[in-house]
């Protein structure tokens, strides 16, 4: 039987190998890797606690620095993958005993809008560290989507579209890392829990409910986004983005709740999330996830101040 400690730093060593295999193979094959690196380490915050994740962020850290890999590409790993399944770590086991007698686990809704307050903060040491450059870092991503498009568009795009891209971007990149952290967290899971490792009952879609203050903060921050530039737009933008993100997961448990049971669940859940190949179905989704904190279309007990 494997020792908690050992297994902890395999695990670490497994996302660093992801991270060199990602990195070796072609762009087109290093997708796969790349978007798995951070399932070895969430695999240890949700199963050997904050001491077992803290020793599998370290050694993956260990092992990068020890072969030699840039400074800059450490940093990346720590900020991107390390730290937050260090705040999975910490948070996720937490409980409380409700007057009724319950075990009341850690809200995954909370522990998401942590994330998404996580990635806000990166994001705005990001904009600290651009600050001296040419336009800071709104600049650096219209050149950087300026050389994209001159390089793999067959139209040029207008300056006004790629003014508009830059602004987003950060955003988006913060969406597509959450998108990343909640599917590794999700076969994390499933994979401890089959091994019977997991430290708390498994969080499903249909536990995602967000606070109510949330709904105003994406209609402030998307307001905001709408009338403001420069940095304050693009911290507006990135706020709506994620807190969008959030309410699309919020959406997905109502649904998810609405088909327990059904004979279809399965049919009817592939269907919808090969509609959000498009984008109106995802956003109808997380519209959904919105009215829910009136509507109140999950019933029970609602555990958000934990």
């Amino acid at each position: 039987m494997v020792g908690p400690t050992a297994l902890s730093i395999g695990l670490g060593v497994a996302s660093v190998a992801l991270f060199f295999l990602g990195a070796a193979g072609p762009s087109a094959l290093a997708i796969l890797p790349v978007s798995l690196i951070p399932l070895p380490l969430l695999a240890a915050a949700l199963s050997l606690g904050l001491a077992g994740a803290a020793i599998a962020t370290a050694s993956a850290i260990a092992t990068l620095v020890v072969t030699g890999e840039r400074i800059e590409a450490v940093g990346v790993f720590a900020a991107a993958f390390a730290a937050p399944a260090l705040v999975v770590a910490r948070l996720a086991p937490q409980f409380r005993q409700a007057t009724d007698g319950r075990t009341v686990w850690y809200p995954p809704g909370r522990l998401l809008l942590w994330l998404i307050g996580y990635g806000l903060a990166v994001f705005a040491v990001a904009l600290a560290v651009t600050a001296d450059q040419e336009g800071g870092l709104q600049g650096a991503a219209t050149r950087h989507l300026t050389a994209a498009a001159a390089m793999g568009a067959t139209m040029p795009l207008e300056p006004a579209v790629i003014e508009v891209m830059a602004v987003l971007l950060p955003g988006l990149m913060i969406v597509i890392w959450l998108t990343i952290l909640t599917l590794n967290g999700a076969l994390a899971q499933g994979l401890m829990g089959r091994l019977g490792r997991l430290q708390r009952p498994a969080m499903r879609l249909i536990d995602v409910e967000l606070p109510p203050w949330t709904a105003l903060v994406f209609a402030a921050s998307a307001a905001a986004a709408t009338m403001v530039g420069g940095p304050a737009g693009m911290i507006a933008a990135a706020l709506a983005l994620a807190t969008g993100f959030a309410f699309l997961l919020a959406g997905l448990g109502v649904i998810h709740g609405w088909l327990d049971g059904k004979p279809a669940k399965s049919i009817a859940l592939v269907l919808l999330y090969a509609s959000f190949l498009m984008t109106w179905p995802a956003l109808a989704v997380a519209g959904l996830g919105i009215v829910d904190q009136w509507a109140r279309f999950r019933r029970g007990p609602s555990d958000q101040g934990t």
